[in-house]
């Protein structure tokens, strides 16, 4: 009896173990370094100060898209794919600019990024609006 119960006590280990593996291996394929700017480079966009023109705006869970000097305010995550697809190749043109305040999670966050990234717009930028306002304070 003592023999199956520890004879059950391994199975168990070896399962808990391939589980832990697993998700590992999930989780190493996020490069978390480059989720808020997989492709940085010198933002004369930022210095001349027209990335408000050029962005999706986050303020708790709000949405609202700055393209081609006409906001857009969706009211949906299914409106926002829906935007981002049709405009796609207008809006990988340049670096694309996701500006969030404190009210956004960081989960809320994330989930954009993701569309962003399905809709193949790769060259983005994550940015706190707060840190925005501070690189374009005068000196």
């Amino acid at each position: 009896m003592i023999r199956y119960f520890f004879l059950g006590v391994l199975f168990f280990a070896a399962g808990c173990s391939e589980y832990k593996q697993q998700n590992a291996i999930q989780y190493l394929q996020i490069d978390t370094a480059k989720l808020f700017d997989p492709k940085p480079q010198e933002d004369s966009v930022v210095k001349n100060k027209s990335i408000l023109n050029h962005c999706l705006m986050l303020d708790g869970d709000s949405i609202a898209i700055i393209f081609n000097e006409q906001k857009n305010t969706l009211h949906s995550i299914k409106k926002l794919r829906e935007f981002l697809q049709d405009n796609s190749t207008n809006i990988g043109r340049q670096k694309f600019y996701i500006i969030y305040t404190n009210s956004t999670s960081t989960k809320n966050i994330i989930d954009i990024i993701d569309i962003v990234k399905a809709a193949k717009i790769d060259d983005y930028k994550a940015i706190k609006f707060q840190s925005f306002i501070k690189l374009n304070e005068p000196q």
